[in-house]
């Protein structure tokens, strides 16, 4: 008998052993391999589970150019991954009964208005989260433009209604700049104030920023860059604070090893409750189907049996458990939160240099190894550039289109001028130095190359580089992106 329990003993203080495995180093090994094959300059992971951070790292550099590393004070930007954010801050004035998640927009935000009359008299709290309201999303408004907030929205009412409302999913950054505001009606507080005050502070989240303007000034934060040809070219911050609801805080290693925290306990932090477990709960409950196209093979190799979206978290099951999760992509910057809640496991990466997808891969791997102490499969194969056959199938269409011989029908003299859209505002073309420019709104500029025809073709020159598309004259007006520009 006395053998019996010392080999039963031994059984279960192996699988307790094994249950708290330390896995860093395989996570750590598949990171610095990752991050080599996808020539990521910098990058911070962080994985907490339970209690405790079982996982928190900086790798690389900040800044190439300077040779400087990244710290745990280093911040990135989140991009879309801000979203849960903007959710967790409504679902607290929700607790306060400031706001009901069913209540009319325009019950607590009389400026509120689309383009269908039906949707902006119906429109609830939550149906601004929910990506189904079935406006365009036309975020030609902040990429071609920087203005106010309340400019931004006024020109958004234009937006052309899409599918009948809440019929479909079509993701959309200008209705959560829209949630923004209705908690700066709510509240009295701007929304980056109501969020530093109720969830950066209480979280200690004290190297985190809601407005992206004050990014420069603090310092510490990662360059974003692009790979183009095997080099790393740096990008421009982007500080369009106008909507920075839908994807504009920067954060840090050390401060979202504190939100993570958070998310494993449901809405507590070091025994402090910011958020009622039923408010969390009511945030990662499905509230619509989720029905973007696949981006990669990654979502086919998870096996998910459904895909939907909570109140500013996208969900589907892996492993037969419920996974929420939010990405961002913001020009250069790369972001994944993500969190199991049955398994008490979170985790967050964020990295500078654009869709090197590394950042998705790795939160699967993180499940696998602490959830399910399971080495045996690798992501990353899986997880590629979403836009990566766009951009080939458009290299090889500009090759094919392009026909020096087929001269333009229109002098440059003429082109000459400014051509307004009634939503996007103004596009100036000048001839400048030793060729064609386009400005938008004083904001963003493309330098034009003569392609074919009355077709040129436009390139960034100082802000969302890497961007190009055809700039086609007809009839005193400019087509581009879709759009026609008429001329004044």
């Amino acid at each position: 008998m006395r053998i019996f329990f010392l080999i039963l003993f031994f059984l279960i203080w192996g699988s307790i052993q094994g249950f708290s495995q330390d896995w860093s180093p395989q996570f750590e090994k598949y990171l610095k391999a990752g991050m080599e094959e996808r020539q990521i300059p910098g990058m911070i992971t962080a994985v907490f589970l339970e209690d405790k951070l079982v996982y928190s790292q900086t790798h690389g550099l900040r800044t190439i150019e300077q040779q400087l590393p990244v710290d745990p004070h280093t911040v990135f930007n989140l991009g879309s991954a801000t979203k849960p954010f903007i959710g967790i801050a409504m679902a607290m004035l929700v607790e306060e009964g400031k706001v009901n998640w069913e209540d009319k927009v325009k019950a607590h935000y009389p400026d509120f208005q689309l383009s269908d009359e039906g949707v902006t008299a119906d429109a609830r709290i939550q149906d601004l989260f929910l990506h189904n309201l079935g406006i365009a999303a036309d975020d030609l408004l902040w990429t071609l433009d920087s203005t106010s907030t309340e400019v931004m929205l006024s020109r958004y009412s234009m937006a052309e209604k899409i599918h009948p409302m809440r019929a479909d999913f079509h993701y959309n950054n200008m209705l959560y700049v829209i949630a923004g505001e209705v908690i700066k009606a709510v509240s009295g507080k701007h929304w980056t104030e109501f969020v530093e005050e109720n969830i950066f502070l209480p979280l200690e989240m004290n190297h985190s920023f809601s407005r992206a303007g004050e990014v420069p000034a603090y310092g510490n934060y990662a360059t974003p860059y692009l790979v183009q040809t095997d080099n790393w070219i740096p990008h421009p911050l982007n500080l369009a604070d106008q909507m920075g609801a839908a994807g504009n805080i920067w954060s840090c290693l050390e401060d979202m090893e504190h939100f993570l925290e958070f998310l494993v306990n449901q809405g507590k932090y070091k025994d402090r409750e910011l958020l009622s477990r039923d408010s969390f709960q009511f945030l990662i409950r499905s509230h619509t189907l989720e029905s973007s196209p696949e981006m990669d093979p990654l979502y086919e190799g998870l096996q998910s049996n459904f895909r939907t979206y909570g109140i500013g978290w996208f969900l589907h099951d892996y492993r037969g458990e419920k996974v929420a999760y939010h990405p961002g992509s913001i020009e250069g910057l790369n972001a994944q939160i993500g969190f199991v809640p049955s398994k008490k496991l979170a985790f967050f990466t964020m990295c500078n240099r654009d869709w090197a997808e590394l950042w998705r891969s790795t939160f699967y791997k993180a499940i696998d190894l602490w959830a399910y102490q399971d080495d045996s499969r690798d992501h990353s194969t899986l997880a590629i550039n979403p836009t990566e056959s766009f951009f080939q199938e458009w290299e090889t269409k500009k090759a094919e289109d392009k026909n020096s011989d087929a001269l333009p029908t229109i002098t440059t003299e003429a082109l000459i001028g400014i051509y307004i859209h009634p939503m996007y505002g103004k596009a100036e073309v000048n001839w400048l130095e030793d060729g064609l420019r386009v400005h938008f709104n004083e904001y963003l500029s493309f330098e034009l190359a003569h392609w074919f025809g009355n077709t040129y073709l436009g390139k960034t020159q100082n802000k969302f580089l890497g961007w190009d598309d055809y700039f086609e004259f007809e009839n005193g007006s400019l087509l581009v992106f879709g759009e026609r520009f008429v001329k004044q």
